[in-house]
């Protein structure tokens, strides 16, 4: 297997708008969590107040781990390939996202009671999952984005054994709510389907959105 050519290592701060890019540029349109997540993400607006988010969660959540696939190009300056966070959770996640996001970044009022119908439903087997009160908690891996320039090159890959590697270090578990695409590169790393499509009521009201299409995932921690 020849050596990638691309390093695994901690972001900066300055590094989250190029990632932020990089996840908009990833997941386009074809992502209803993500699209409902980070309104108008494709925008420059969109994309700074997306940037802003990342850099508010990096700097308040000592247990979350930001991370980045890097090549130095050509001419010597660093190109960014992924972008992924993991996060050790020792306590189940809050399920309503308006106690720790700001609601500003949703002016239009539908666009906020969708984006917290969702996180509400999305963050339940998770929760379920740190209420089982296994010792030293689990790894999540929140984010997993690749640039299109690093498909098929082990850009996804390593970024996801990074947190396998720490969940086996630890002896817990490791979660994700996979899209189909994701799902497949993680079954490849130890993660089992627990719930093939998750649930999401949103009421009828908001029957004519997109919703997401995720499963539920989890690795066992080695000797389980």
């Amino acid at each position: 297997m020849s050596t990638p050519s691309f390093t695994i290592s901690p972001c900066l701060p300055s590094d989250l708008r190029t990632c932020f890019t990089l996840l908009s540029l990833s997941f386009g349109d074809n992502a209803p969590f993500i699209s409902a997540n980070f309104p108008n993400h494709s925008t420059p607006t969109g994309r700074a107040e997306g940037t802003e988010r990342l850099q508010k969660w990096q700097a308040g959540d000592p247990h979350a781990t930001f991370l980045k696939a890097a090549e130095q190009s050509p001419s010597g300056e660093e190109r960014v390939l992924g972008f992924a966070v993991w996060a050790h959770e020792t306590k189940p996640p809050k399920s309503e996202i308006f106690d720790f996001e700001d609601r500003r970044y949703w002016p239009d009022e539908a666009d906020a009671e969708f984006i917290r119908r969702l996180w509400r439903d999305m963050m339940k087997p998770r929760g379920e999952v740190l209420r089982e009160g296994r010792k030293g908690g689990v790894w999540v891996l929140d984010l997993l984005a690749v640039h299109p320039e690093g498909q098929q090159r082990g850009v996804g890959a390593a970024l996801v054994r990074w947190g396998t590697e720490k969940a086996d270090e630890d002896g817990i578990e490791a979660v994700v709510e996979a899209t189909r695409v994701g799902g497949r590169l993680y079954e490849k790393w130890g993660f089992q389907t627990m719930i093939e499509r998750m649930r999401f009521d949103v009421g009828e009201e908001f029957s004519d959105r997109k919703i997401p299409d995720l499963a539920f995932m989890r690795r066992p921690a080695k000797g389980i």
